[in-house]
């Protein structure tokens, strides 16, 4: 009889620590992807420092297009031949357009039931973060999961990039973070499908009051390589007493930890680059993997004060039930454990700025396109006339 309640008590400890284990992992998942949620604040917070200050053309410098790398093989595709001869044929039978409004909203409008990339493999979600008065969406991130290559793609696109938005009320053509205001969420990931021409399957749209929070909760964040213009600048836009203490703390080096509200101070710099919305958006990606690299010192109840501090402030299209089976699915395919990798959008070769009525970023959609649903998916259901007029082409005058 002693035996058996011995068996019985090792049998429950051995049950509770499954349960403690499982616990943690499935935390550890909730904690990468509210992390990486929460990351998005930093962008919107930099609305509030946008005074005037933009990048003139002849701050770009000349560069040549680059070839697009990570191409993954598929076993399988999710259309079938009509299906995807049907999206070639629509492509190609794109009009040649007269101005550049014309040609973005002839690129956003020309789809067919099939247009949009997707695979059973790939989960694609839109993370946004608005600015102070919930108007326009500074930071758009795009999530993807390939379950297959087993890597993770963060995509950021430029709040400046100009495009078509179309909306319930009619549409328009302005800077792509004005898409929430013009039509709130429903436009805005219509209007990145349009251009992308890929399936959005999600979005989760958060608030920017919790970033400092979350840093500190995690012990801040290391190896961010810091430059001495970046502290300058780091300085001169604190505005609290806080951010003003905290800043004026740093020093240069190859690997500067930094607390929440460094880090903050960090996402919000962009005057101090020549291409100033490309090298933040950058930084808010590099503070995305250090924070996921902080994880590992995370226990159970810290944790367990992030995910229920994150949940207050993410508004999601997913239910809980939803997020309940796709937390089960990352923990048991090991998402946390996938490569990370890091772009952003337009790509250097098909992008060209212009100071017209405002400072605009004019992008080649068709070839953005391409180049993202080859990086997310080894394939692309576009095909490209080498003898096409881009929207770069026509802003040249040629």
């Amino acid at each position: 009889m002693a035996n058996k309640k011995k068996t019985a008590a090792k049998s429950g400890k051995k049950n509770q620590k499954r349960m403690k284990k499982g616990t943690y992992r499935f935390f550890k998942f909730l904690f990468i992807l509210f992390t990486v949620l929460v990351v998005l604040i930093v962008g919107a917070i930099a609305a509030l420092y946008a005074i005037t200050g933009r990048v003139k053309p002849e701050d770009e410098k000349p560069h040549e297009k680059g070839s697009i790398e990570d191409l993954f093989d598929q076993d399988k595709e999710d259309l079938d031949d009509k299906q995807q001869q049907e999206i070639v044929d629509m492509i190609n039978g794109l009009k040649e357009s007269s101005d550049l409004e014309t040609m973005l909203r002839d690129w956003a409008k020309n789809n067919t039931a099939n247009s949009y990339m997707h695979d059973s493999d790939v989960m694609n979600v839109l993370l946004v973060g608005a600015d102070k008065g919930d108007a326009n969406t500074d930071v758009m991130m795009l999530v993807s999961v390939n379950q297959k290559t087993k890597k993770i793609f963060l995509t950021s696109f430029m709040r400046d990039s100009y495009t078509y938005i179309e909306t319930d009320n009619g549409g328009y053509c302005s800077k792509m973070n004005a898409a929430y205001a013009g039509g709130g969420m429903k436009a805005l990931v219509e209007t990145v499908q349009n251009d992308y021409k890929i399936r959005i399957d999600n979005y989760v749209k958060v608030g920017f009051d919790t970033f400092i929070e979350v840093v500190d909760i995690v012990g801040g964040i290391d190896n961010i390589a810091l430059q001495d213009y970046e502290i300058r600048e780091m300085r001169r836009i604190s505005v609290t007493e806080q951010e003003k203490t905290e800043a004026a703390k740093l020093t240069a080096g190859d690997s500067v930890h930094l607390n929440g509200t460094q880090a903050l101070l960090f996402c919000r710099i962009r005057k101090c680059y020549t291409l100033g919305d490309v090298k933040r958006t950058e930084n808010q990606r590099v503070v995305i993997s250090a924070l996921i690299d902080q994880f590992g010192g995370v226990n159970v109840s810290q944790a367990t004060t992030l995910v229920n501090t994150l949940l207050k402030y993410v508004k999601t299209d997913m239910g809980s039930t939803e997020m309940l089976s796709l937390a089960t699915k990352a923990v048991m395919n090991k998402w946390y454990e996938y490569e990370l990798v890091k772009q952003a959008l337009p790509a250097e070769g098909n992008r060209m700025d212009y100071m017209g009525k405002a400072w605009i970023w004019v992008v080649d959609y068709p070839q953005d396109a391409v180049d993202l649903q080859m990086s997310i998916y080894g394939k692309t259901n576009i095909r490209l006339d080498e003898n096409r007029r881009t929207a770069l082409d026509l802003m040249r005058g040629r």
